[in-house]
């Protein structure tokens, strides 16, 4: 393996990490009986982040058609 492959390998990792942190609180806050204090915030800022960092690449998207 060169290190080309094995730095992909890891970004892939931790974006699949990402993503399954982003569905945990997806799922705490879906669940009826879950007092909010419960969500743990650091997943939930991680998961607006990754929403806001969604909309900044399709607005950036967006401009290119203007």
């Amino acid at each position: 393996m060169n290190v080309d492959t094995i730095i992909r390998d890891i970004d892939r990792e931790d974006k699949i990490h990402e993503l399954q942190r982003c569905l945990s609180v997806v799922v705490d806050l879906m669940e009826p009986a879950t007092d909010l204090h419960a969500v743990n915030r650091a997943d939930l800022a991680l998961l607006l982040g990754y929403l806001s960092g969604k909309l900044g690449e399709a607005m950036q998207e967006g401009t290119k058609w203007i």
